[in-house]
């Protein structure tokens, strides 16, 4: 529990919660207030639609997160072969150990990583700028308006942390380890070849 006493980790744990909590709320708020999409992609089967369990997390069920679901259910088909394989590994290996449905698995991926991207890039801008840089850098990533994408079932937040995690590595000399997460990072999107 060292790890808590950083005042920084302390900033971003924050910062995090606040912020997963939040989002969830406008999600939840949004299913229940504006029409509801018909399309059968988007229900998952035995899930009660109108429970607030039911409300916060099948909302999450939309656009790419059904074909990275689909992917780690079932593996590759002629529509999902443009989808790179490490976020559908991670669903598939999340839904195989904790034993969680597989929406759940994406979003546990999607959101423990995002916890290693506000942690990488504290470290980074503080290592670069100092603290007051890397506490604001947090607090901005959290409330850009995109920001949803990181709560969501897609690989943005995978690969933003693999990549944050390369330049942080490679900034400190750590060769092995940014190698690592450069090579994660092109196995999560076509960007990280550049890694």
């Amino acid at each position: 529990m060292r790890l808590f006493r950083s005042p920084s980790v302390r900033w971003v744990v924050f910062v995090f919660v606040w912020t997963r909590l939040w989002l969830s709320g406008v999600a939840a708020a949004a299913w229940l207030w504006l029409p509801i999409d018909d399309n059968p992609l988007h229900r998952l089967e035995g899930w009660p639609q109108d429970s607030w369990y039911g409300i916060l997390v099948t909302v999450w069920h939309r656009w790419d997160t059904v074909h990275y679901i689909d992917i780690a259910a079932n593996g590759y088909d002629e529509f999902t072969s443009v989808f790179y394989p490490l976020y559908p590994l991670a669903i598939r290996a999340v839904h195989t150990l904790a034993n969680l449905d597989y929406l759940l698995s994406a979003l546990a991926v999607s959101n423990v990583s995002y916890l290693f991207v506000l942690l990488f890039l504290h470290r980074l801008t503080a290592l670069e700028l100092g603290q007051d840089a890397a506490n604001r850098a947090v607090l901005y990533i959290a409330v850009f308006p995109t920001a949803f994408f990181f709560l969501a079932g897609y690989n943005e937040s995978l690969f933003l942390a693999l990549a944050l995690g390369c330049f942080y590595y490679a900034r400190r000399g750590n060769w092995a380890a940014a190698c690592l997460l450069g090579a994660g990072a092109a196995l999560t999107r076509q960007q990280g070849v550049l890694l």
